[in-house]
């Protein structure tokens, strides 16, 4: 297996961080160095930002010394955040998720590599009816590098004050859309500006994926399939709990994507307080920490187990990565939302949606 080595100057940066920094008395100090994940030395002038689990920034954005260091002040802001670090001509670090405690958080690494303009389509897929004579678009705002969300892009319609922005996840809802000729603007400071033009029609929803390239190069190109009637509704509802942010764990399919869309089990086996054992060759059992009965499993919303102690989930084995549009994971019944809750979800629930499904 190749491991990278830290550079020195790298080595000697994160030592600096972890003596000088100390907790304010209320809020966090976020620390730490933005680093070349090829070859280990420091990214000077990178710039680091705090996030709101919804994408919103929060503090001054700060940039990187010749090191690499870096330092936010969030004095009086306490709760989960997310910390990323931009630079043009370099993909966007992944987001790196923060204590919800009061702390000095010294010693962090933010992970970026190098990369050139690629020419990637953007995917537009027409939905079910909506209940309106609107349009609405649920879109994912992605690196055209390494298939990673990005946060905090910026959505408008082009010709008027419309504008959205994407969360920790690179997803975002726009509704109310009037029918005919639709223009959209889809920027952010480290990417390139990418326009889309296409006909909505009134009542109807759409999904759109942006891959977004370092540079300013021509983007065409525009798919258009069909999608089952409940698929608009599913996500509304996904970004709903998501943006409530009151326990769950989410992993979207531009998540699974950037890792090579490893096994549903292995994907659980990876979140926090999760344990995931083979049953047999094929089949898994899942149960969540402090709870020995395994957790409710819903499939496109369809509860599909009978939560007994030991039993197996062979649905895991049988739902491919490639085919999931999202995750929910909860791990206790006072964090389960109304739609996933019951007797059957003392020990939490998992809800997997399908993109084909619903």
């Amino acid at each position: 297996m190749h491991r990278r080595t830290l550079h020195p100057s790298l080595l000697a940066a994160l030592g600096v961080c972890a003596a000088l920094v100390a907790a304010p008395a209320a809020g966090q100090t976020v620390s730490g160095v933005v680093w070349d994940g090829v070859d280990g030395g420091p990214i000077a002038q990178a710039r680091v930002t705090a996030l709101a689990p919804d994408g919103t920034p929060l503090g001054p954005e700060v940039a990187t010394d010749v090191g690499g260091r870096f330092q936010i002040d969030l004095t009086g802001l306490t709760g989960d955040l997310f910390v990323i670090a931009q630079k043009d001509g370099w993909a966007t670090s992944a987001p790196h998720q923060v204590g919800g405690e009061a702390q000095a958080s010294a010693g962090l690494l933010l992970e970026m590599r190098r990369v050139g303009a690629r020419l990637e389509e953007v995917t537009l897929e027409e939905g079910g009816l909506t209940d309106d004579e609107a349009a609405r678009v649920v879109g994912f705002v992605v690196d055209s590098d390494n298939g990673r969300g990005i946060p905090t892009a910026q959505v408008e319609v082009v010709g008027t004050d419309r504008r959205v922005t994407t969360d920790a996840n690179g997803m975002f809802v726009l509704e109310g859309l009037a029918p005919g000729e639709t223009a959209l603007a889809i920027s952010h400071l480290s990417y390139a500006t990418s326009g889309r033009l296409f006909r909505a029609r009134a009542g109807q929803a759409y999904e759109l994926r942006a891959a977004l390239a370092p540079e300013a190069i021509a983007l065409e190109g525009i798919e258009v399939t069909t999608r089952s009637p409940s698929w608009y509704r599913r996500m509304e509802g996904l970004q709903f709990r998501m943006s409530r942010g009151l326990g769950g764990t989410f992993v979207l399919d531009t998540q699974l994507e950037a890792r090579g869309y490893p096994p549903v089990a292995e994907v659980l086996r990876s979140l926090q307080g999760v344990r995931v054992r083979k049953a047999n060759r094929f089949d898994y059992t899942v149960n969540f920490r402090n709870c020995e009965m395994p957790p409710v499993l819903f499939i496109d919303g369809i509860q599909v187990n009978q939560p007994e102690l030991g039993a197996a989930m062979p649905e895991l084995a049988a739902i491919p990565a490639m085919d999931v549009q999202a995750i929910e994971v909860y791990r206790g019944a006072s964090t389960i939302p109304p739609e996933f809750a019951g007797p059957d979800a003392m020990c939490g629930a998992i809800a997997i949606w399908s993109k084909r499904g619903g």
